[in-house]
């Protein structure tokens, strides 16, 4: 629609309100049954293998990128929904293991995620294994 259409708007399947909310409701009823929530913050994206991978077959990909208004756009998007998990986390006081900053203290974005740009791959994952490890041998110390 976006590649027919650039010039109109085009909203996320889940908008960053209800992601919100249904992450709110989410710990609301995992509270409720006394479970101790944890959340993480997201991988990050590379932005241009992102928008490669998923226009590869669009014949009009320049209008996705009209629409988009540039490519950094996807890590903007994909960090605010990063971003709110973070605040949600201090804000109700949830536990939270920060995946992403594991991957920025890690450095060389491009040699921890698929082709796709999204997806971690082996050394991605290596990255998370030792964030939940960490995070695992902390919460054990206390």
């Amino acid at each position: 629609a976006i590649q027919e259409r650039p010039e109109e708007e085009h909203i996320p399947h889940t908008a960053l309100p209800e992601f919100r909310s249904t992450l709110l409701s989410m710990l609301q009823k995992l509270r409720d049954q006394s479970v101790q929530p944890v959340l993480m913050t997201l991988p990050p994206i590379d932005s241009q293998r992102y928008y490669d991978w998923v226009t590869r077959s669009l014949d009009k990909k320049e209008n996705v990128l009209k629409w988009l208004g540039d490519v950094e756009a996807i890590y903007r998007t994909h960090k605010s929904y990063s971003d709110l998990i973070r605040q949600v986390a201090q804000t109700l006081n949830v536990r939270l293991i920060d995946i992403r900053g594991a991957f920025e203290r890690a450095g060389d974005l491009v040699q921890k995620l698929c082709v796709d740009g999204i997806h971690p791959n082996a050394q991605g994952h290596e990255i998370i294994c030792g964030a939940l490890t960490g995070y695992a041998q902390e919460i054990h110390a206390f």
